[in-house]
């Protein structure tokens, strides 16, 4: 690593936590006898905030090749009490090197309690056997004594007790509200401050009162901010601690939202919630733009009047500043710009007349972009400002038709929850002068449902696709065996489209219908292949054990003549698929060729969002999801090696999860967010126009040759 290349082996060390005293032992190898190092204690870098970091240059006893250092804990309980954790270097010149535990005998180390503050530390060794300390707060807990709401604020009393043996605390404390940061955005660190009213019971009991209506400064809060209380403790040296403020189960605040005295277009409220926290809840005052009028015309050209309603029942002096679109984002945070428009304003009665195609001439114009309009009041007598969503009842709105704002864009007004007033763009719809492209599916989910009406997918897919047939978890052995005569009778208790899915396994019909149906395009998954074990009737009559036959009584009436293959035994298991897989991709060029053919790649996912929008594991254990996504590979690169000249569709690169709320079935390590379809339907749209453009055919309706 440096010029010296130095080694550095510790012998021993010794911690006394009653004295705080540690002491290192080593030696050093390398050309350094001549030199004086060094051995310092530096504080890590772990958080995501870059810092510089503290250094402690330790006592050092040097004979030029073993070394003593010495670090009293309780003379750098200041700046050791500043860090979370530190790690122990050699240091020679302007190089440094982590000491090295891994031959060091093994020591025991509890933890020193810094004297006057509020602070624990013990030595250990890390898990690449380097020594470090590791730094956190003594056993300190904040009890909730007393919570009572009155008409004036709410007084909340909290008892301190501390568990740490053989310490005594000289501390004081504060009620701490934290805004809880918006998901994704790590920029609001935000607080608000409350000192204790006074301090009883002995010093460890902290009584706080605290008014609602006038908490928060000037410009501080905003509507949609939720606001945690938490306790903070102080000792003697200025550290603080915060520490969970919980309240108790028998505790109850039944509060209703009020006006803010520093903002008058918000109110708030406490509350509990189901952690048992004392939080502070902002909305927006009852104030909203409605509008009476609405008219869209040829050109882009909106039409809008209404009236504020609410103010009526505020003071003034109210004023209604702007009016503007903003692009609508998951944040309503940060917002890089907005857009204003030209308005008139009557009393409390707003009027506009604009062009999309002019306001957003200048503008970025993306597929998909929805823009919001709203309205900004300013409270002159606060100083505070908010921002009010645009409103309309729908009197057809949706019905609007779209007008082109720029080549290839088109943009209309849509109404979307609650009646919201948006503008949403799309790419240009070209009239086709064909068809829509048939398209057949050999697979599962993974390829099927990008073809799906429904939201969460591609609901004007119909557009430019037919999906004239779907071969739905079957594996490739049993498309490829003889037919076996379908029991309806076992499966009865399913939708038609799934008995049509069932039966088609049993029947073997795949090559008959693409025949019959001539579809343009096939798109291809190994889902069935890599999650599907084989039931073997016998070498020439083979189904696909899928979930519609492992939940049937059918399985337990087949027992006695028919075995199961599972991928456990992968061997077996691939020489019967190779054997149909090669087969399959011979056939499959009698009626599509290798350029109409489009693989998607699968892969298992690990996890989700839940309906908080958390990202959550799978209980599935990861090696299974391991092995799936290696048997995906295999089965992929080896039709690659089959059919060297097919299509391909990866989504790997995009880092899709799952999500909680799929439509068929929920979460699964199959299924994922809406991104990942709407995505894949894209990369269809490309590989198809491609290969139109290349053979001088039309292009796809929805994209432009």
């Amino acid at each position: 690593m440096g010029v010296f290349n130095i080694k550095n082996t510790i012998t021993g060390v010794k911690f006394n936590n009653k004295t705080g005293i540690l002491l290192v032992t080593g030696k050093l190898k390398g050309n350094i006898s001549s030199l004086e190092p060094k051995i310092l204690l530096q504080e890590q870098i772990n958080s995501e905030a870059l810092f510089f970091p503290k250094v402690i240059v330790l006592k050092l006893d040097w004979d030029g090749e073993n070394f003593s250092a010495i670090l009293d804990f309780h003379d750098k309980r200041e700046i050791l009490s500043s860090g979370e954790a530190w790690d122990f270097y050699v240091k020679v010149n302007n190089d440094k090197y982590k000491l090295d535990m891994l031959n060091c005998p093994s020591f025991q180390a509890s933890y020193y309690p810094f004297e006057d503050t509020l602070f624990q530390a013990v030595p250990y060794v890390t898990r690449k056997n380097n020594l470090s300390i590791w730094v956190k707060p003594k056993e300190i807990e904040a009890k909730v004594h007393h919570v009572e709401l009155r008409p004036e604020g709410l007084i909340l009393q909290v008892i301190i007790v501390n568990y740490s043996p053989h310490t005594t605390l000289n501390y004081t404390a504060r009620l701490v509200f934290n805004k809880i940061e918006e998901q994704g955005i790590g920029v609001h660190n935000d607080s608000i401050k409350i000192e204790a009213a006074n301090k009883e019971l002995g010093g460890n009991l902290f009584s706080f009162f605290i008014t609602k209506g006038s908490i928060f400064e000037k410009g501080v809060v905003k509507p949609g901010d939720t606001w945690k209380g938490v306790i903070d403790i102080c000792d003697l040296k200025g550290n603080y601690v915060s520490l969970p403020l919980i309240i108790p189960d028998i505790c109850r605040i039944d509060d209703k939202f009020s006006a803010l005295a520093n903002n008058r277009l918000c109110k708030a409220k406490f509350l509990i919630n189901d952690k048992n926290s004392l939080i502070l809840k902002v909305e927006q005052a009852n104030i909203s733009m409605q509008l009476e009028r609405l008219s869209y015309e040829v050109g882009t050209t909106v039409a809008l009047s209404g009236s504020i309603q609410g103010l009526e029942n505020i003071n003034e002096p109210f004023q209604i500043n702007r009016l503007y679109l903003r692009l609508r984002s998951n944040s309503n945070r940060l917002i890089p710009y907005v857009i204003e428009l030209p308005f008139e304003l009557s009393r409390n009665n707003l009027s506009s007349k604009f062009s999309l195609k002019s306001v957003l001439n200048n503008y970025r114009i993306d597929e998909g972009a929805i823009w919001g309009i709203y309205v900004e009041i300013l409270d002159e007598e606060t100083g505070s400002k908010g921002e009010f969503v645009v409103y309309i009842q729908d009197r057809g709105v949706n019905e609007l038709e779209y007008e082109q704002i720029i080549p290839n864009y088109d943009i209309k007004p849509c109404l979307v929850e609650g009646n919201s007033l948006v503008f949403k763009v799309r790419k240009k719809v070209i009239t086709p002068v064909t068809n829509p492209i048939k398209i057949a599916v050999c697979g599962s989910c993974y390829s099927r449902v990008a073809f799906s009406s429904n939201s969460y997918f591609n609901p004007d897919y119909k557009e430019k696709y037919e999906v004239v047939h779907t071969q739905f978890h079957s594996s490739v052995v049993s498309v490829m065996s003889k037919p076996t005569k379908f029991p309806i009778d076992y499966f009865l208790n399913y939708t038609q489209t799934q008995i049509d899915y069932i039966r088609d396994d049993f029947e073997k019909g795949f090559f008959e219908k693409i025949e019959l149906l001539k579809p343009e395009f096939l798109i291809m998954d190994f889902y069935a292949d890599v999650f599907s074990d084989l039931i073997i009737f016998d070498e020439d009559h083979i189904i696909t054990g899928s979930y519609y036959v492992r939940d049937s009584e059918y399985l337990y009436e087949i027992s006695r003549r028919a075995e199961i293959l599972t991928r456990e035994n992968v061997e077996i298991y691939l020489s019967y698929w190779h054997k149909a897989m090669e087969s399959f991709s011979r056939k499959i060029q009698d009626y599509i060729p290798q350029e109409r053919i489009i693989l998607q790649r699968a892969r298992a996912i690990e996890t989700f969002y839940d309906k908080d929008k958390k990202v959550k594991k799978f209980k599935n254990d990861r090696n299974f999801i391991e092995r799936s996504n290696i048997l995906f590979e295999y089965m992929e690169n080896y039709l690659l090696y089959l059919m060297p000249n097919i299509q391909v569709i990866d989504l790997a690169q995009f880092g899709y999860i799952g999500h909680y709320d799929f439509p068929y079935g929920g979460e699964s390590v199959n299924h994922y967010e809406p991104n990942y379809y709407k995505e894949m339907l894209k990369k269809v749209d490309d590989i198809v126009v491609r290969t139109l453009n290349s053979t001088n055919m039309i292009t796809v309706k929805g994209e432009e040759s």
